[in-house]
């Protein structure tokens, strides 16, 4: 059995950015246009020298007329492998794509390498906040988000729920509507399944 370790930097959205600006034929300085950032920040993003912040992809992804959530889900496919031969991916603490939300104080890192499955694993961390509103990505999902440390709250539809370490909770949709962490420091982990 073989394992293949991602080497994947923090900044790693860029690799994806400048392949989805390149399938298009736009140029750097059109996408600082369309998106209102400056050239040299897109160029640090593309080459993984600069952390992105959600407000950040969200100019983008509106730059390059693609929805957020293709930027958000669509990572780089892993290699091709014989169907019998089965591959491990390993993942080092830290080197996950990341996504910072400095507005709501939540750091997110993706966990698992893009393996074309529909599923992703994320850990993420925030401060106690006035209220994080979940940002709505119109996908459809199953999510379970289990809460290591400290506690949060979130509300589904209409009810709210706060969720303690150790605690679970499943769903199913795009109904989160609210997420915010209601101690100084929490931590959880979102598995969520994309498609049917």
């Amino acid at each position: 059995m073989n394992y293949r370790e991602e080497q994947t930097a923090p900044g790693s959205m860029g690799p994806l950015i400048r392949k989805k600006r390149k399938q298009i034929g736009m140029s750097m300085r059109e996408l600082a246009r369309r998106s209102g950032l400056t050239p040299s920040f897109l160029s640090q993003v593309e080459t993984g020298r600069s952390k992105l912040s959600l407000s950040s992809l969200e100019k983008i992804s509106r730059g390059l007329k693609l929805p957020l959530a293709d930027l958000l889900t669509a990572r780089e496919p892993a290699s091709p492998r014989p169907a019998q031969e089965q591959e491990l991916f390993l993942v080092r603490r830290g080197l996950g794509p990341k996504i910072v939300l400095p507005d709501r104080k939540i750091t997110s890192e993706f966990l698992t390498p893009n393996l074309g499955s529909g599923l992703e694993v994320i850990a993420s961390e925030g401060l106690r906040s006035s209220g994080n509103t979940a940002k709505q990505l119109n996908i459809e999902k199953k999510e379970v988000i289990y809460v290591l440390e400290g506690s949060v709250q979130i509300t589904i539809e209409q009810t709210s729920v706060e969720l303690h370490a150790g605690d679970s909770i499943y769903y199913a949709g795009s109904e989160l509507r609210e997420f915010s962490c209601i101690t100084e420091k929490a931590r959880w982990l979102s598995i969520i399944a994309y498609g049917e």
